[in-house]
């Protein structure tokens, strides 16, 4: 293999390595919302005397 696409290979795996770090932070973003909105719902319910098990 010539060092050229070496080079450019390992830039392209760089690339989609970010890429993926970038859509996982996104999704444990998300989660950590939807939880956060949740557990808030859930105060809500307690607070209105409703038993939310």
């Amino acid at each position: 293999m010539h060092p050229g696409n070496a080079r450019r290979n390992a830039g392209k795996l760089e690339v989609v390595v970010n890429e993926r770090r970038e859509e996982e932070n996104a999704a444990a973003a998300e989660i950590e919302e939807r939880t956060r909105k949740l557990q808030q719902y859930r105060e809500m319910l307690i607070a209105d005397g409703i038993d939310p098990e």
